[in-house]
């Protein structure tokens, strides 16, 4: 019997052995796999690499589209500064609270702190890591996403929760972001064990996000939501905070758009093969949630120009910020964003935008080159950035379309 039972032992301790070896294999062959797909990411298409962001490539009219390289955006010696990612956390950060339930007294309570993102910017989520010391960065190359997320509770008490607890989120993520630590507070204390602990921490979930999922109501039908907790706004908002923001939900745009006739602004300026005249528009817009009306408001008092507008959308309410004045963009936004770098993907789409503006500036569009050149700037900034043979598709205004404002103070004739 002695020897059965140690023949038993022992085979189970083997196979133990092939499946944790085996695990060990599968964590080395991702991280090897992100690694090689990180590599390939900071490198540009051309062979030409992006030394510097204050120096942009410039690019053949010959080309058709243009590759990019987020080599520039993300050197290993990138420091963030802790408000930019405070910012880039309130545009697109999460903190999460997943229940997992097989009965009615069975649960798992799983917390997390993560950025998902598009594959094109997973450059970023490594500086952020660097920046964290902790965390892990996962890729799925079918769905084209990446995520950075935290999960181990050690980690979030240590440095996740400290640094926004000194660098705080403004937008109403920081009511999440209260919840959250509360639940991981609890969590660590073991609270969450018993039923009266559960109980509490469903409240606090039900208060968070979206709300408490169907599979839960099912179980606990009776969930009352935890008051989610006040907070005021600052009075001047960081200005690598507004950076790492506008990195995360803001946007610039160029619009071309033939003119109508009877806008025509008179030239005494040849405008060979194109007559009939064109009207360039300029945009630096963030979109937001009517719930943060107050903070998109804040925007406007820090750059000192720019409107809110608001969607009629029952369903999804939301607020645009736009700026669209030339002069203020020129005389406002460009000096912000020249000292506050974006820092990720978004800021090529700076550069272009910037560039464009300078043409503006110096009357370059009147010109058929100076025109041409900024239609290839237009045609290649945001989503139209080639990578991967993504489909190429426009991003002016976040979907739903922007409010435009009356006047067009943005617009160029010619």
């Amino acid at each position: 019997m002695n020897f059965i039972f140690n023949l038993k032992n022992s085979i189970i301790y083997f196979f133990n052995l092939i499946i944790n070896t085996l695990k060990l294999f599968y964590l080395l062959l991702n991280n090897f796999f992100d690694w090689v797909l990180f590599k390939s990411l900071t490198t540009n298409y051309s062979n030409n690499k992006i030394e510097s962001l204050v120096n942009p490539v410039r690019f053949s009219f010959s080309t058709n589209t243009r590759t990019f390289s987020t080599l520039g955006l993300t050197k290993d010696n990138l420091i963030l500064d802790p408000y930019w990612v405070t910012g880039f956390t309130d545009a697109e950060g999460c903190f999460s609270v997943i229940i997992e339930m097989s009965s009615l007294l069975k649960w798992k309570v799983r917390v997390s702190y993560e950025i998902n993102l598009h594959i094109k910017d997973i450059a970023i989520l490594h500086s952020i890591k660097r920046f964290f010391g902790v965390g892990s960065i996962y890729s799925n190359s079918n769905k084209n996403s990446c995520v950075y997320r935290v999960t181990t509770v050690k980690d979030l008490i240590a440095v996740i929760i400290p640094h926004f607890t000194k660098y705080p989120l403004i937008s109403k993520k920081r009511n999440d972001f209260l919840l959250w630590s509360e639940v991981i507070t609890m969590t660590n204390l073991k609270e969450h064990l018993t039923l009266e602990g559960f109980l509490i921490i469903l409240s606090k979930y039900a208060a968070m996000n979206f709300g408490v999922s169907p599979k839960i109501t099912k179980h606990y039908p009776n969930i009352i939501a935890s008051e989610r907790p006040e907070f005021s706004l600052p009075d001047i908002l960081e200005p690598q905070w507004v950076s790492g923001f506008i990195a995360g939900d803001g946007g610039f745009s160029i619009i071309i758009r033939p003119k109508k006739s009877n806008n025509v602004i008179p030239t005494n300026i040849e405008k060979p093969n194109f007559e009939d005249g064109y009207r360039i528009e300029f945009r630096m817009h963030v979109t937001q949630h009517k719930q943060d009306e107050k903070l998109i408001n804040k925007l406007v008092n820090y750059f000192g120009c720019g409107k809110v507008y608001f969607r009629n959308n029952i369903t999804t309410p939301r607020c645009d910020f736009i700026i669209q004045n030339l002069s203020d963009i020129y005389d406002k936004v460009l000096p912000h964003f020249d000292k506050y770098p974006l820092n990720n993907l978004k800021q090529l789409d700076y550069l272009d935008f910037k560039e464009a503006i300078l043409i503006m500036k110096s009357e370059g569009y009147l010109t058929k080159t100076g025109f041409n050149e900024i239609k290839l700037l237009k045609e290649n900034m945001n989503n139209s950035r080639s990578w991967k043979s993504l489909p190429i598709k426009e991003e002016g205004c976040p979907a739903g379309g922007a409010a435009r404002a009356p006047g067009r103070p943005g617009s160029f004739f010619f």
